[in-house]
């Protein structure tokens, strides 16, 4: 018996690994700060849980719901995102609902992604999208950043398509960055994709409600409505209502796609949660701002601290302005411990985020995650969410080891 090659590429998460590790540690009675969370640490909207209490006492019914999901609920998500967005969902285009965000994003590129298709992916990008574009047998073709920290080089986008070129993975805000695109770039992407068009587009949303900048991203499709016949909109409620257990995502596309992703995600999973979908149906999303907000004031305080503490070390160069999500990528090479110890590192190539960030956890209790699993070296991602009193001893802790 043997393991399949599809499952032999998939490797082991570092993120995991890690978190395994410093479980070790909080067994042996140290103190942790764990800053890799990929989740908001607080409860779901009172209202929400409310709905979910009630729809779980009084249903009637606990069989499958429809495989793209109810009517009601999608269009819910439509209007929230028509509202949102400013833009109009024609009836050339559908809604579906699946079981999270990333099982939409898997179903989405199992659906038009074949074997030696080109997809790109903008550098640092989400651990996941790299595997589901495996699995598929899909190209990747990286584009990396410009002159500005994070900011996808449009340059060089240009450069890399081709004529095999069949998707382009957009983030934004991003996980791993903690950006969102600013309104000039999305206006010179969408020039771009006007002259591409069998080219499409993934635009995973997920953090959208996550800006603390007092603005709100924009998109390519904003100021070339056309392009929305190329475009893919994924979104879900696992970050705006802080509830990635309960498992809901979906997206908006062209009819046809959204047909095939739906025959698909019949045979592999069925339609989404049942109850969670029913409590939903009505819920008014435009709530979240309201329920958001104080986790958006600990996000901003969190991003001041970072700032601070790295200006006080004479490492503002390393600093550089985060708008959203709850992410920061610390960069490893400008720092002192980097250049003392990097040619005495165990690894046998140039990224030694890993090394680094274990040696991190094990002397101080923090771990964070390092960047070889967001395809770019020597960074490593700290998770904001913590409280701002723990987060600012957990930074001190990162620099002071880094710096000494």
């Amino acid at each position: 018996m043997s393991i399949s090659k599809r499952a032999q590429i998939i490797p082991e998460s570092i993120t995991l690994k890690l978190n395994t590790l410093a479980g070790k540690l909080k067994d042996e009675g140290r103190e942790v700060f764990n800053l890799t969370a990929g989740q908001l640490p607080c409860f779901p909207p009172d209202a929400f849980i409310e709905d979910l209490y009630k729809v779980a006492k009084e249903t009637k019914s606990f069989q499958y719901s429809p495989v793209k999901g109810t009517e009601e609920l999608r269009k819910n998500f439509t209007n929230y995102l028509e509202q949102t967005r400013g833009i109009n969902i024609k009836d050339t285009h559908d809604s579906l609902v699946g079981n999270g965000g990333k099982a939409v994003l898997t179903n989405i590129i199992s659906s038009i992604v074949d074997p030696g298709d080109e997809v790109i992916l903008f550098a640092p990008y989400w651990i996941s999208y790299p595997h589901m574009v495996g699995l598929c047998e899909g190209t990747l073709v990286m584009v990396g950043t410009g002159r500005q920290k994070f900011v996808p080089d449009l340059k060089q986008l240009e450069e890399k398509i081709t004529k095999k070129t069949k998707v382009i993975i957009l983030n934004s805000p991003s996980n791993p960055s903690g950006i969102y695109l600013s309104d000039e770039w999305m206006r010179e992407f969408a020039v771009i994709l006007k002259k591409h068009p069998n080219i499409l587009v993934i635009s995973d949303e997920i953090y959208y409600e996550l800006a603390y900048d007092g603005k709100k991203p924009k998109y390519y499709y904003q100021f070339d409505k056309s392009l929305l016949a190329q475009t893919f909109i994924v979104h879900g409620i696992s970050k705006s209502l802080a509830c990635t257990g309960l498992r809901i995502g979906w997206c908006v596309g062209p009819k046809e796609y959204i047909n095939a992703i739906g025959r698909l995600q019949g045979h592999i999973a069925s339609g989404a949660n049942s109850l969670t979908q029913e409590a939903l149906k009505n819920y008014n999303l435009f709530n979240t701002e309201n329920f958001l907000r104080p986790m958006l004031d600990t996000l901003r305080e969190n991003a001041g601290i970072l700032k601070s503490e790295l200006h006080k070390r004479n490492l503002g160069n390393i600093w550089y302005e985060i708008n959203s999500a709850f992410y920061f990528m610390l960069n490893l090479k400008e720092l002192p411990y980097f250049k003392k110890n990097s040619c005495s590192c165990s690894c046998s190539n140039t990224d030694q985020s890993f090394e680094m960030c274990k040696k991190l956890m094990e002397e101080t209790g923090v771990v964070i995650v390092p960047s070889s699993d967001f395809g770019i070296d020597n960074h490593a991602r700290i998770s904001m969410v913590l409280p701002a009193a723990k987060f600012q001893i957990a930074v001190a802790k990162i620099l002071d080891f880094f710096t000494r």
